[in-house]
């Protein structure tokens, strides 16, 4: 569902427009009421992949919503009394301070390895993938553990354990690009935003 897709990339918008000077307050107001404008105006029917990707369209898309409001000079306002997106689900910690076009891209970045790590956790918590998932997590998630300090902790070989590694990061990969290869425009290098991505949340 639309909504669903709009939720998912709900703090991309977010942290854009917190980057364009408004309060929290304020950018939790305009994203929802970009979210009526988008939906009312059924922008999304207009995406053709042969021309640009998902993330361009809602970036261009929230930067031309911003301008028309302030240039209006209205208080934004809400749209109706329906919460597309339930605040209280969102991580709304504050973000560094940055140009809003690398803070949404950065957001986005961060959505699509959260995504991805769900959809991983999901195949080994139905047993279609077997092994310690939290072991690849404690490893990634740790910048001091090592090898044999995590292989201990998990009751296993560190030869065992890095096959295992191996084997799960190659899915995590498949999966983080077949995320991004659902927004790209036709044509498009999964590989190459994959890159920027890394390069961006490493900055």
């Amino acid at each position: 569902m639309l909504s669903d897709l709009l939720t998912t990339y709900w703090l991309p918008l977010y942290r854009y427009v917190c980057n364009r000077g408004l309060d929290r307050d304020a950018a939790q107001d305009a994203v929802q009421g970009f979210f009526t404008d988008f939906l009312e105006r059924d922008v999304i029917d207009r995406l053709d992949p042969e021309r640009g990707s998902l993330r361009g369209l809602l970036k261009t898309s929230i930067r031309n919503y911003i301008n028309r409001e302030r240039q209006r000079q209205q208080t934004i306002k809400r749209g109706g009394t329906t919460r597309i997106v339930q605040i209280g689900e969102m991580d709304l910690a504050d973000a560094k301070a940055e140009d809003p076009e690398t803070a949404f891209d950065r957001a986005w970045a961060e959505t699509v390895f959260e995504r991805a790590s769900q959809r991983l956790q999901a195949e080994f918590a139905t047993g279609r993938r077997r092994g310690p998932i939290t072991a690849f997590l404690d490893y990634f998630q740790s910048d001091a553990l090592d090898y044999r300090v995590c292989a201990e902790r998990h009751d296993m070989t560190v030869t065992g354990l890095k096959s295992f590694m191996h084997r799960t990061r190659k899915r995590y990969r498949s999966l983080l690009l077949e995320e991004i290869g659902d927004t790209l425009a036709k044509g498009s290098d999964p590989e190459a935003e994959l890159h920027y991505f890394v390069d961006l949340l490493q900055r």
